[in-house]
C-alpha cells in the first residue's frame, strides 16, 4: 500500500515532465499479490502512465507459474486484468505462441534483454518471431545490478542480431536495419510513444545517434 501511494505521488510529480514518463513497475507475479497486481493496473490506468512488469524471463518462473496457478504468467496476467492498458513487459524468454497472441491483443509492448539474458542464462527471446507477429519489441539493458554490466545500446544491437541468427541457424535472421530499429523507433512504439520519440522527424522530441 505504501509503494502504491508513493507511485500515485509519482505520477503527480511528473505528470507533464518533458523528459519524465513515470510508470508503475511491479516486478512480477512471483513476487507481487494478485491484489496488488490489480490496484497497480487501476492507478496505472487512472493516471494514463504505463505499467512496467517482467514477463517470463526465466524457464522456471513459466514452470512455478504452471504447477501453481495452470496457466503462463502472460496467462495469469490476462486474467488478472492487468494488461488491460498501457504496458511494457520485459524479456519475454519463454513466450508460448498463445501468450504472443495475448500481448498482440492487448497491444503489449516488449522489451528484450540480450546481454542480461546470456548473463543470466535465461534463455534467448524469440525476438524475430515476435517482430514478425507485428508485437512491438524494443532493446533495452537491464541496468548494471548483477544482471548487466552496462548500458551499452549498441552492445545490445549487435548482440540482439547475432543470437537470432545463432539460434535460427540463419544468418539472414534480424538484420542491422531491424536490430537499429528495435533499439529506435520500434522501441518506442513498444512504449506507445512513437508519436513523440524513436526517429528524427519534425514536431518529434528531437534526439540523435
Amino acid at each position: 500500500q505504501a509503494s502504491l501511494a508513493a507511485t500515485e505521488q509519482f505520477f503527480k510529480q511528473y505528470a507533464n515532465d518533458p523528459l519524465i514518463v513515470p510508470a508503475a513497475a511491479p516486478h512480477a507475479i512471483y513476487t507481487v499479490p494478485n491484489d496488488i497486481l490489480q490496484s497497480t493496473r487501476a492507478l496505472a490506468n487512472r493516471y494514463q502512465k504505463p505499467l512496467v512488469i517482467h514477463l517470463s524471463e526465466t524457464k522456471t518462473e513459466n514452470e512455478e507459474a504452471m504447477a501453481k496457478r495452470k496457466m503462463t504468467p502472460t496467462a495469469a496476467l490476462e486474467s488478472l486484468g492487468v494488461l488491460t492498458g498501457w504496458t511494457l513487459a520485459a524479456h519475454g524468454v519463454w513466450l508460448s505462441d498463445a501468450d504472443m497472441a495475448i500481448l498482440k491483443r492487448r497491444d503489449a509492448g516488449l522489451a528484450h534483454n540480450p546481454s542480461s539474458n546470456m548473463k543470466l542464462a535465461s534463455g534467448v527471446a524469440p525476438a524475430g518471431k515476435i517482430l514478425g507477429l507485428g508485437i512491438a519489441m524494443g532493446l533495452g539493458t537491464d541496468g548494471v545490478a548483477g544482471s548487466n554490466n552496462d548500458h551499452n545500446m549498441f552492445e545490445e544491437m549487435d548482440l540482439a542480431a547475432k543470437l537470432q541468427k545463432v539460434t535460427t541457424g540463419n544468418p539472414r535472421a534480424l538484420p542491422a536495419t531491424q536490430a537499429f530499429e528495435m533499439a529506435t523507433i520500434t522501441g518506442a512504439r513498444a512504449l506507445h510513444m512513437d508519436k513523440l520519440i524513436g526517429s528524427l522527424e519534425k514536431n518529434k522530441r528531437a534526439d540523435m545517434i
